[in-house]
Protein backbone atom coordinates (compact mmCIF):
# COMPACT_ATOMS: atom_id res chain seq x y z
CA UNK A 1 0.00 0.00 0.00
CA UNK A 2 1.55 3.49 -0.49
CA UNK A 3 0.64 6.60 1.20
CA UNK A 4 -2.20 8.89 0.98
CA UNK A 5 -4.19 11.64 3.12
CA UNK A 6 -7.07 10.64 4.35
CA UNK A 7 -9.93 12.41 6.74
CA UNK A 8 -8.86 13.71 10.14
CA UNK A 9 -12.19 12.65 11.70
CA UNK A 10 -15.12 10.11 10.82
CA UNK A 11 -14.92 6.49 9.59
CA UNK A 12 -14.21 6.92 6.24
CA UNK A 13 -10.60 6.99 5.31
CA UNK A 14 -10.90 7.31 1.02
CA UNK A 15 -11.90 10.91 2.09
CA UNK A 16 -8.86 13.76 2.32
CA UNK A 17 -9.46 16.20 4.91
CA UNK A 18 -7.85 19.71 4.97
CA UNK A 19 -7.51 22.38 7.22
CA UNK A 20 -7.53 26.35 6.98
CA UNK A 21 -7.31 28.14 10.12
CA UNK A 22 -10.34 27.21 11.89
CA UNK A 23 -12.30 26.37 8.46
CA UNK A 24 -12.82 22.42 7.54
CA UNK A 25 -11.95 22.21 4.09
CA UNK A 26 -11.98 18.78 2.25
CA UNK A 27 -12.84 16.55 -0.78
CA UNK A 28 -12.76 12.74 -1.86
CA UNK A 29 -10.57 11.58 -4.68
CA UNK A 30 -12.13 13.89 -7.99
CA UNK A 31 -15.66 14.72 -6.64
CA UNK A 32 -15.40 17.68 -3.85
CA UNK A 33 -17.79 17.49 -0.92
CA UNK A 34 -18.23 19.76 1.63
CA UNK A 35 -18.75 19.72 5.72
CA UNK A 36 -19.77 23.41 7.47
CA UNK A 37 -16.98 25.90 6.55
CA UNK A 38 -16.56 24.18 3.16
CA UNK A 39 -17.89 26.09 -0.18
CA UNK A 40 -17.70 24.33 -3.60
CA UNK A 41 -20.34 25.94 -5.91
CA UNK A 42 -19.10 29.63 -5.88
CA UNK A 43 -16.12 30.13 -8.82
CA UNK A 44 -15.87 33.90 -6.77
CA UNK A 45 -14.50 32.01 -3.66
CA UNK A 46 -16.27 33.72 -0.91
CA UNK A 47 -14.81 31.90 1.30
CA UNK A 48 -11.06 30.05 1.78
CA UNK A 49 -11.66 26.46 0.45
CA UNK A 50 -9.05 23.38 -0.29
CA UNK A 51 -8.91 20.39 -2.36
CA UNK A 52 -6.66 17.25 -2.30
CA UNK A 53 -6.65 14.64 -4.63
CA UNK A 54 -4.16 11.60 -5.07
CA UNK A 55 -3.64 8.61 -3.33
CA UNK A 56 0.75 8.58 -3.61
CA UNK A 57 0.46 11.39 -6.15
CA UNK A 58 -0.71 14.05 -4.21
CA UNK A 59 -2.55 17.39 -5.43
CA UNK A 60 -3.23 20.27 -3.02
CA UNK A 61 -4.98 23.18 -4.27
CA UNK A 62 -6.32 25.92 -2.53
CA UNK A 63 -7.65 29.38 -2.47
CA UNK A 64 -7.51 32.34 0.47
CA UNK A 65 -9.66 35.26 1.41
CA UNK A 66 -8.03 38.59 2.47
CA UNK A 67 -7.93 40.98 4.75
CA UNK A 68 -8.85 44.04 2.50
CA UNK A 69 -6.81 46.97 4.28
CA UNK A 70 -8.40 49.87 5.64
CA UNK A 71 -8.76 53.19 3.34
CA UNK A 72 -6.40 54.82 6.06
CA UNK A 73 -4.02 52.08 5.52
CA UNK A 74 -0.75 53.43 3.15
CA UNK A 75 1.13 50.80 3.24
CA UNK A 76 2.08 47.47 1.12
CA UNK A 77 -0.57 44.51 1.92
CA UNK A 78 0.63 41.11 0.75
CA UNK A 79 -2.18 38.33 0.88
CA UNK A 80 -2.05 34.69 -1.00
CA UNK A 81 -4.82 34.45 -3.49
CA UNK A 82 -3.93 30.73 -4.46
CA UNK A 83 -1.48 27.43 -3.53
CA UNK A 84 -1.18 24.68 -5.81
CA UNK A 85 1.34 21.49 -4.45
CA UNK A 86 2.03 18.43 -5.97
CA UNK A 87 4.57 15.92 -4.52
CA UNK A 88 4.77 12.06 -4.35
CA UNK A 89 4.56 11.62 -0.71
CA UNK A 90 5.56 7.75 -0.79
CA UNK A 91 9.46 8.61 -2.53
CA UNK A 92 11.75 11.33 -2.95
CA UNK A 93 10.40 13.18 -5.70
CA UNK A 94 10.19 16.27 -7.33
CA UNK A 95 7.26 18.56 -5.54
CA UNK A 96 5.89 21.31 -7.48
CA UNK A 97 4.85 24.70 -5.86
CA UNK A 98 2.65 27.78 -7.10
CA UNK A 99 1.71 30.64 -5.16
CA UNK A 100 -0.07 33.51 -6.30
CA UNK A 101 0.21 36.74 -4.43
CA UNK A 102 -2.00 39.76 -4.21
CA UNK A 103 -0.86 43.38 -2.79
CA UNK A 104 -4.03 45.02 -1.71
CA UNK A 105 -1.99 47.57 -0.43
CA UNK A 106 -0.88 51.53 -1.61
CA UNK A 107 2.58 50.90 -2.33
CA UNK A 108 5.35 48.40 -3.36
CA UNK A 109 6.39 46.07 -0.75
CA UNK A 110 10.32 47.36 -0.67
CA UNK A 111 12.07 44.45 0.93
CA UNK A 112 13.91 41.90 -0.53
CA UNK A 113 12.44 39.20 1.49
CA UNK A 114 12.63 35.11 0.81
CA UNK A 115 9.74 33.12 1.45
CA UNK A 116 10.11 29.86 2.70
CA UNK A 117 7.88 26.61 2.48
CA UNK A 118 7.93 24.15 5.47
CA UNK A 119 6.47 20.93 6.50
CA UNK A 120 6.65 20.38 10.14
CA UNK A 121 4.62 17.45 12.32
CA UNK A 122 2.69 17.45 15.03
CA UNK A 123 5.44 17.13 17.45
CA UNK A 124 6.65 20.46 15.52
CA UNK A 125 9.49 18.42 13.98
CA UNK A 126 10.65 20.04 10.49
CA UNK A 127 10.81 17.62 7.31
CA UNK A 128 10.69 20.05 4.77
CA UNK A 129 12.25 23.80 4.38
CA UNK A 130 12.68 25.08 1.54
CA UNK A 131 13.37 28.76 -0.05
CA UNK A 132 11.32 29.55 -2.84
CA UNK A 133 14.00 31.74 -5.16
CA UNK A 134 11.80 32.59 -7.85
CA UNK A 135 9.29 34.34 -5.07
CA UNK A 136 9.59 38.38 -5.56
CA UNK A 137 7.13 39.95 -3.18
CA UNK A 138 8.55 43.87 -4.44
CA UNK A 139 8.02 43.13 -7.84
CA UNK A 140 3.92 42.97 -6.83
CA UNK A 141 2.47 45.93 -7.70
CA UNK A 142 -0.32 47.78 -5.61
CA UNK A 143 -4.18 46.17 -7.00
CA UNK A 144 -1.67 43.48 -9.08
CA UNK A 145 -2.17 40.19 -9.01
CA UNK A 146 0.88 37.51 -9.36
CA UNK A 147 2.01 33.97 -9.42
CA UNK A 148 5.61 32.62 -9.24
CA UNK A 149 6.18 28.67 -9.52
CA UNK A 150 9.10 26.48 -8.26
CA UNK A 151 9.77 22.94 -8.49
CA UNK A 152 12.78 21.35 -6.10
CA UNK A 153 13.66 17.75 -5.08
CA UNK A 154 11.97 17.08 -1.37
CA UNK A 155 11.98 13.52 0.63
CA UNK A 156 9.62 10.55 1.43
CA UNK A 157 6.80 11.70 4.44
CA UNK A 158 6.47 9.25 6.82
CA UNK A 159 2.82 8.63 8.01
CA UNK A 160 1.42 11.31 10.11
CA UNK A 161 -0.33 14.95 10.64
CA UNK A 162 1.59 17.69 8.61
CA UNK A 163 1.60 21.43 8.95
CA UNK A 164 2.28 23.63 5.69
CA UNK A 165 3.53 27.06 6.39
CA UNK A 166 5.10 29.90 4.95
CA UNK A 167 7.95 31.34 6.95
CA UNK A 168 9.07 34.81 5.80
CA UNK A 169 11.43 36.49 7.69
CA UNK A 170 13.41 39.88 7.96
CA UNK A 171 16.24 40.12 5.34
CA UNK A 172 18.26 41.66 7.92
CA UNK A 173 20.66 39.32 8.88
CA UNK A 174 20.54 40.39 12.38
CA UNK A 175 16.31 39.86 12.57
CA UNK A 176 16.11 36.49 10.50
CA UNK A 177 14.90 34.59 13.34
CA UNK A 178 13.38 37.22 15.32
CA UNK A 179 9.49 35.98 14.14
CA UNK A 180 8.25 39.58 15.32
CA UNK A 181 10.11 40.84 12.34
CA UNK A 182 8.22 38.07 9.84
CA UNK A 183 6.07 39.03 6.95
CA UNK A 184 2.35 37.89 8.26
CA UNK A 185 0.02 37.68 4.97
CA UNK A 186 -2.87 39.67 4.65
CA UNK A 187 -5.73 36.87 4.40
CA UNK A 188 -8.30 35.41 6.93
CA UNK A 189 -6.86 32.05 9.40
CA UNK A 190 -3.47 32.04 7.80
CA UNK A 191 -1.27 34.63 9.98
CA UNK A 192 0.13 32.93 13.53
CA UNK A 193 1.31 35.11 15.36
CA UNK A 194 2.20 32.52 18.15
CA UNK A 195 4.70 30.98 15.59
CA UNK A 196 5.41 34.02 13.25
CA UNK A 197 4.37 31.76 10.03
CA UNK A 198 2.00 31.64 7.76
CA UNK A 199 -0.53 28.34 7.82
CA UNK A 200 -1.77 27.48 4.27
CA UNK A 201 -2.95 23.69 5.02
CA UNK A 202 -2.66 20.55 7.10
CA UNK A 203 -2.58 16.67 6.34
CA UNK A 204 -2.58 13.33 7.35
CA UNK A 205 -0.36 11.51 5.18
CA UNK A 206 -1.26 7.31 6.25
CA UNK A 207 0.43 3.86 5.18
Amino acid sequence: MGKTIRILQGSRPQFAKLIIGGAILCSVLNAVICSPGCSTQNPNLKESKCEATGRSDIRVNCGYLPERPNDSDKGPRISLERALITLDARHESQMHVSLTFQNYGKILFEEARVVYIEFDDELGRNYIRRPLMSINLKSVWPGETKSFAETFLAPALRPGRYVVRLWIPSADPASKFDKSHNLMLNNKGVAETATGLNLIATMIVVP
